[in-house]
């Protein structure tokens, strides 16, 4: 026709497509790089068993490789790194946004769920002059991206529980909460797992993965943003210093604190130091905590920041059996 037909038709990506953008530019800004792996692929060694009766299998499959739509991004990240480690590059930090699939609960139905993932070996920076041997990825590498990623899409901080999942290392391996809510994992592959399922050089180090659900992280944020005015009054800091037996997490001594002291007053709880050794007896750690406190009306006097720390060390001595050094 010579007249088009009138109507109101926009184009642009949906907030999910929107959302996966933004994750692949923080990621980049990181310093990873971006993988793209088939959604077809082989069962792995690395898939967790427990969603295995889940798997989507294909009929008639080609060959063993292309056999099932994939449960998880982080088999097929591994495989990506051990091919560029046995081709001899040392450093290799790689993320990946994609869709992963499983059985639905409903009998032919099937659940489709974004995640994102990386996979960190090698120098945790590029080298450089002044800073020509950075210290290697592992576990507390992906654990700081995975807080990034939280802090860059004005999330709460995430919390880490330990946990134990299939090949990877019994004691570096953590569940990601963010608002209560379980959205994956991080962790350090078992060495192990590493020598025995990847056809990887000996000289390899530490490898570290995560796994997180981005459709759920895309639920938790808010376009809404929250601004404060910049404070009138002085904050004041105070340091108080535990020892707790070596298995207690700090995140629990962190948790305690908050609960004890005034969260109109306390503006933060952050770790100064761990130590372990003599003269601190066997078994047990010493622990600092900083403390800062700020009032949004008034200064804070001498006693008001002596009640909130005397509370603190009750209750650390109450919950963690904490004994003050």
């Amino acid at each position: 026709p010579e007249t088009l037909p009138l109507g109101n038709v926009s184009g642009g990506d949906a907030p999910a497509g929107r959302f996966a953008q933004a994750l692949r530019a923080l990621l980049t800004g990181l310093g990873l790089q971006e993988a793209l792996t088939h959604s077809l692929a082989a069962p792995s060694t690395f898939d967790d068993p427990v969603q295995s009766s889940h798997r989507v299998r294909i009929r008639l499959a080609l060959s063993a490789e292309l056999s099932g739509l994939r449960q998880a991004l982080v088999p097929n990240l591994l495989d990506v790194l051990a091919r560029n480690l046995r081709r001899g590059q040392a450093d290799v930090q790689l993320f990946e946004v994609g869709k992963v699939f499983a059985l639905g609960e409903a009998k032919g139905g099937y659940d489709e769920a974004r995640h994102v993932a990386a996979v960190l070996t090698g120098a945790s920076a590029p080298r450089a002059w002044d800073n020509p041997a950075p210290p290697p990825a592992d576990f507390f590498t992906a654990k700081g991206i995975v807080e990034a990623l939280a802090a860059a899409l004005h999330l709460p901080p995430p919390t880490f529980a330990a946990e134990g999942r299939p090949q990877m290392h019994p004691g570096r391996c953590a569940a990601v909460t963010v608002a209560g809510r379980t959205l994956g994992y991080v962790a350090e592959v078992d060495p192990d797992a590493v020598k025995s399922h990847l056809d990887v050089p000996p000289t390899v180090g530490r490898v570290a993965v995560f796994e997180l659900d981005a459709d759920a992280l895309l639920s938790l944020t808010s376009a809404a943003r929250r601004y404060r005015p910049s404070p009138r009054f002085p904050a004041v800091s105070r340091d108080i210093n535990v020892v707790v037996d070596a298995a207690t997490p700090y995140a629990l001594l962190e948790d305690i604190a908050r609960a004890a002291a005034d969260p109109a007053l306390t503006e933060s709880v952050t770790l100064q130091s761990l130590y372990t050794g003599a003269p601190i007896p066997a078994g047990k750690k010493a622990v600092a905590l900083r403390l800062t406190f700020r009032s949004e009306s008034r200064t804070l006097t001498d006693a008001d920041v002596d009640a909130q720390m005397d509370s603190v060390e009750k209750l650390l001595t109450e919950r963690a059996h904490a004994e003050r050094r």
